[in-house]
């Protein structure tokens, strides 16, 4: 597939593995204040991974392991990357984990309606004390909620000069010739139900 540009704007990719599978999730920034450096890339990579070692992974199972976060200047197809290691950044949850599989959704919304402009990430990994039957804790949820807003305008977690965004590259389903952004204003949690993702199941992934 052809890259698509997306201007002054980078992905991070939060790696790590959950039974020796490999967990993903992406997310995007703009650097409000122009063109990206390497050092802003960079410090960018090391805020997420300080980000997510902080405040995620405290609500995350003991069985999950970081791997790296790998941030990348999607500006141009030879943007700066970087990549900050996350060996040894693992979940604290003590207790059996769900299987791979079992996660729940974290919706990314910006101001605009249409699947263009919302976003979604899938947590890594559920501990069994968390699920009763096919429903998630809310208190639990509710703090998944409340680290993921850290990223929000405001929340302290982001390096200055970027902001939260969400990212398209195609519109009905063909691509866009450069991506298009919008700010995230707002994350939740639709519902309480157990959500799949098979992918990580032993054998399905990496």
């Amino acid at each position: 597939m052809a890259f698509i540009p997306v201007s002054d704007t980078a992905q991070v990719r939060i790696e790590g593995r959950v039974d020796n599978q490999q967990t993903i999730n992406d997310l995007y920034f703009r650097h409000s204040t122009g063109a990206i450096a390497q050092a802003d890339i960079q410090a960018l990579a090391s805020a997420m991974a300080t980000w997510y070692g902080g405040s995620m992974c405290p609500l995350l199972n003991e069985a999950w392991q970081g791997v790296a976060t790998h941030a990348r200047d999607l500006s141009s197809e030879l943007g700066f990357v970087a990549d900050q290691s996350m060996v040894g950044t693992n979940g604290t949850v003590t207790g059996e984990a769900a299987p791979n599989n079992c996660t729940m959704s974290v919706s990314i919304r910006s101001a605009f309606p249409g699947r263009s402009f919302r976003g979604r990430n899938y947590v890594p990994v559920l501990t069994n004390s968390q699920v009763t039957g096919n429903n998630i804790d809310a208190d639990w949820a509710q703090s998944v909620v409340d680290a993921y807003a850290l990223l929000l305008f405001g929340g302290g977690a982001l390096p200055g000069g970027w902001v939260w965004v969400v990212v398209s590259r195609f519109s009905g389903g063909l691509p866009r010739p450069d991506g298009v952004f919008s700010e995230v204003f707002s994350v939740r949690v639709v519902d309480l139900v157990v959500d799949s993702q098979r992918r990580r199941l032993p054998g399905r992934g990496k």
